[in-house]
């Protein structure tokens, strides 16, 4: 027989599942109707623009309504979820914040990297980030990998210079994000920018800032579910229609490799490369903050693997579901306007050109009359392949309306986007605040604050970093390539190199100073001579992390005396973390 302490806690566990479960079953009963509800608006006629925006304006609401009830004044509910949450709802979590990062290079875009070794990066870096980052972060107790390698090289500097990476990255990952969602938000409402940038205030302070952790968790778990669902539908509602499926193995395979072809030539060629970019991208990848907040609130190390592997069958899934889909879109907008006169497209390809998500002729354009007088200054009275101008995100989002499934599918796929764009703002954003208000303030300057001033700290940086995220995408139009680009540049420069001398029993922490004083100088100099897209700055960032690890290598065979105390004490550490108990890191205070 059990113990009556393992059969209480056994107990606790039970109940506490079987209370996740009942709200998730709640909230996506609620979820349904509020679909059913929409679709039935679609049905009775009201205006298609104000339908597609009612699916996004309620997957908001809904986002914003789950963050408020998060809301928790304990540290390890803040920063961990609790440590509580279950591998399925992790691993959804996980394949979220993951999928909202691949889904910015989808192409075709205005960069030409190599988008076979890009994706394949991203892939493996998921892989790394599953299998062996998030299981190793949970294991040892940490609340962030920050957390974890300041541990390891005690180092008051060290531990700044962590934090600030951290906090770059983490504002990095959120101007992107919050880039997608604004633009989206003015695709799908007409909003302009300040418009949609002030309506996203109001949820992205509440996914986070009440429940740290606990609500981007439950968030990016729901945009999941939601994206999964959003791209499913369409394209079983056009198998039921018996309209071509463009998809490997189960679809129109050779309609599959000539949208793939088409899109290749929209694309245009990438150069050299591509090999080192995408290894590049999974070092980045693996070690990038925002995207592995979901692995610390496992229950433990087991249930962290188990929801590193979900998350890989998961993105497989909606991987499998982005590639049909686009290579469907493309074969319907090919449908749509190739043989036609300009002026004589679909409405929705317009509307969509005035958003700059489709050029015609070369130009954004807003009505017919403008495509007319585009294709005429190019000699055309008829479109061909070449004179539409898609990007990935109009082939992601235009099957529904080009393939006249209804607004209510059009807002349900924009919502699905809208929300994962959210969650991963909302993640790079605690990861803002986290660094500061918790990496360095607490952890440097107030040790022994109280949990209320703590959170306090924290909860204030995050809104102050939202609001002023909100306001530059707002005012200035940005590159998510960009910005996405330098979260994973700095995270392979600067922290997969100290993940690995972690490793490493000779290393000390001025060691591994040395090392990322080395990583950033090469990064910097590198980047200077480079421009600003991926195909330059991902082989620099790879560059730099040889150099950060090359030179920690090498200073830790330079044995002071000084630093013979801090050797023996890593060689335990080391041992500890390869082989032996788990929570190695002692529990932060009021954890």
């Amino acid at each position: 027989m059990k113990p009556p302490l393992d059969r209480e806690l056994a107990d606790r566990e039970v109940a506490e599942r079987a209370a996740i479960d009942g709200r998730v079953i709640v909230a996506g009963a609620a979820a349904l109707l509020a679909g059913l509800l929409i679709a039935l608006v679609d049905r009775i006629g009201a205006p298609e623009r104000l339908v597609a925006a009612l699916g996004v304006l309620g997957a908001l609401a809904g986002l914003s309504v789950a963050g408020l009830l998060l809301r928790t004044m304990r540290i390890s509910r803040f920063y961990a979820a609790g440590r509580a949450t279950p591998a399925p709802y992790v691993a959804l979590a996980a394949m979220g914040l993951t999928s909202a990062v691949a889904l910015r290079f989808l192409p075709p875009s205005g960069d030409p990297y190599a988008v076979g070794a890009t994706f394949a990066g991203l892939g493996a870096g998921l892989a790394l980030a599953g299998l062996v980052v998030g299981p190793l972060l949970r294991r040892t107790g940490a609340f962030s990998l920050a957390d974890l390698l300041a541990a390891r090289f005690e180092n008051r500097a060290l531990r700044l210079a962590l934090a600030t990476a951290t906090a770059l990255v983490g504002a990095f990952v959120a101007l992107a994000a919050l880039e997608t969602a604004v633009s989206g938000l003015g695709a799908i409402t007409g909003l302009g920018r300040a418009g949609a940038a002030f309506t996203l205030v109001f949820p992205l302070a509440m996914i986070g800032a009440p429940g740290g952790v606990s609500g981007i968790v439950w968030a990016s778990a729901a945009a999941g579910l939601l994206a999964l669902a959003a791209h499913a539908t369409p394209l079983v509602t056009f198998a039921f229609q018996d309209h071509p499926i463009a998809a490997p193995l189960i679809g129109d395979s050779a309609a599959f490799g000539g949208a793939l072809d088409q899109i290749g030539q929209w694309q245009g060629a990438a150069g050299g490369g591509g090999l080192w970019s995408g290894l590049a991208l999974a070092l980045g990848l693996a070690t990038l903050a925002p995207t592995l907040a979901p692995f610390v609130a496992a229950r433990d190390r087991g249930a962290a693997a188990r929801a590193g592997l979900g998350a890989l069958v998961w993105s497989g899934v909606f991987a499998f579901l982005v590639a049909a889909t686009i290579a469907t879109s493309t074969l319907v907008l090919i449908d749509s306007t190739v043989g036609r006169r300009p002026e004589r497209l679909p409405g929705a390809i317009y509307a969509a050109s005035a958003t700059r998500l489709v050029g015609i002729c070369g130009r954004s354009v807003a009505r017919a009359d403008e495509a007319r007088a585009a294709c005429q200054a190019r000699g055309q009275t008829v479109m061909r392949p070449q004179d539409i101008e898609p990007r990935g995100a109009f082939l992601l989002t235009a099957l529904a309306p080009l393939g006249g499934l209804g607004a209510a599918e059009t807002g349900l796929v924009w919502a699905a986007h809208i929300a994962l764009a959210m969650a991963l703002a909302a993640a790079g954003v605690l990861s803002f605040a986290s660094a500061l208000g918790h990496d360095a303030f607490y952890r440097l300057r107030d040790s022994a604050a109280l949990t209320s001033r703590r959170l306090a700290v924290t909860r204030a940086i995050y809104v102050a970093a939202a609001l002023a995220g909100a306001a530059i995408a707002g005012g200035v139009e940005m590159s998510t390539h960009l910005m996405l680009g330098l979260a994973l540049a700095v995270s392979t420069a600067a922290v997969a190199p100290l993940l690995a001398l972690a490793f490493w029993p000779r290393a000390t922490a001025h060691n591994a100073l040395a090392a990322l004083i080395a990583g950033v100088a090469t990064a910097l100099a590198l980047g200077a001579e480079g421009g600003a897209t991926l195909t330059n700055f991902a082989p620099n960032a790879l560059v730099a992390c040889a150099v950060a690890l090359a030179t920690g290598l090498a200073a830790s065979f330079v044995a002071p005396a000084r630093d013979a105390g801090e050797r023996a004490r890593a060689r335990s550490f080391v041992r500890e973390l390869i082989g032996g108990r788990d929570e190695v890191i002692v529990p932060d205070k009021g954890a």
